[in-house]
């Protein structure tokens, strides 16, 4: 090993103890503390969402100490539907990622205490086929872990029944997936423009005042869009 060489090595190893000395870690701890592959964190790198690491050679770098909640925050972000110019500017604009992540936590466990508190107590469940509900919970119209609605889904799904939409005129609860994708991809469109134009720019007591009066008032114009379209389809074919 030739003087030069060794000279590099110390200098070297002096780097890693420093950054080792404020935290910074290499990817590999960075890629198992916060749960994801290397190439998400190259990823997160190359679109500005994570700051550049400390190169120490070609093959090693060390990441800053607040990577791995930076990560763990992004993925949150991303479960909203945020696209990537968004998560940008709320990284860009706030002032901490643990305001930002406390005035989530704040609206969603608010919301979600306005409508726990909504169900009141259980009742009693309509009597159905046990293959008939299974097939609701295998479809995930409803859930047995999570009573959310149970009761009113199975309401409606028996009083449908009832009037002859069952299987001995050839209907089936597997048409509601229809019904369950839709849904899906309208609360993933919701999510995205709401938390894309409130988050980082409204105070946390606003955002749950627009998100509760949202949630009644959306739902209320989609019952009323449904029936509004069926109708009209009747005129068109008539």
């Amino acid at each position: 090993m030739s003087k030069t060489t060794t000279v590099q090595e110390r200098k070297k190893k002096e780097k890693v103890r420093k950054l080792k000395e404020k935290g910074y870690i290499p990817i590999r701890e960075v890629s198992k503390l916060a749960g994801v592959q290397k190439s998400l964190i190259h990823f997160y790198v190359n679109q500005k969402l994570l700051p550049r690491p400390v190169k120490v050679s070609k093959q090693m770098a060390y990441y800053p100490p607040d990577t791995v909640e930076r990560i763990k925050f992004i993925k949150k972000l991303q479960k909203r539907y945020l696209p990537i110019k968004e998560i940008k500017r709320i990284l860009k604009n706030s002032k901490s990622i643990e305001d930002v992540k406390n005035t989530l936590i704040k609206i969603d466990s608010r919301i979600l205490e306005e409508y726990n508190s909504k169900q009141g107590k259980q009742k009693e469940e309509p009597i159905l086929p046990i293959e008939t509900v299974r097939e609701l919970e295998k479809i995930g119209i409803i859930d047995k872990r999570n009573s959310l609605f149970r009761e009113e889904i199975l309401e409606i799904i028996s009083r449908l029944r009832d009037i002859g939409l069952n299987e001995k005129n050839g209907f089936s609860v597997k048409f509601l997936k229809n019904y369950i994708d839709v849904c899906k991809k309208l609360v993933e469109l919701e999510f995205q423009e709401f938390n894309s134009k409130m988050i980082g720019k409204v105070d946390a007591e606003k955002l749950v005042e627009i998100a509760k009066v949202s949630i009644d008032e959306v739902s209320e114009l989609i019952k009323i869009l449904h029936k509004k379209f069926l109708l009209e389809k009747l005129k068109e074919i008539q």
